[in-house]
């Protein structure tokens, strides 16, 4: 189950509403009878936000030595150095800074996860 966020058009304006699903569909199903209201009602419905740790779990065929201990080591990095952030494409840019052994920043790591194909790219 994933979380959504359903917003609703009504007589006073928008509401948001948080509900579990299986997929968006359902999502939007489960608002349209829960509020009584037709499907032209529902504005948006907004997926989940992924984090690091999802991407990582995601990605562990298609990009398998990508988040090993070893990899981030080499790059001066952890889990929590990677920010993430939804881009207007549907895919969700990550990066975080590289250092190297002495702790001195050598640049960024950047990829984006393309839900699609559960793959990293580079641009």
């Amino acid at each position: 189950m994933t979380k959504y966020t359903v917003t609703v058009a009504h007589d006073k304006g928008k509401t948001k509403i948080a509900t579990w699903a299986e997929n968006e569909q359902s999502a939007i199903e489960q608002v349209m009878k829960a509020e009584n209201c037709p499907r032209s009602a529902i504005v948006s419905v907004k997926p989940p936000r992924l984090t690091i740790h999802d991407i990582k779990e995601l990605t562990k065929e298609t990009a398998p030595h990508f988040f090993t201990k070893e990899t981030l080591r080499f790059f001066g990095q952890t889990m929590g150095s990677f920010s993430v952030k939804m881009q207007h494409d549907g895919r969700t840019r990550i990066s975080a800074p590289m250092k190297d052994r002495q702790g001195n920043h050598m640049g960024y790591t950047v990829r984006f996860f393309n839900p699609t194909n559960n793959t990293l790219e580079r641009e």
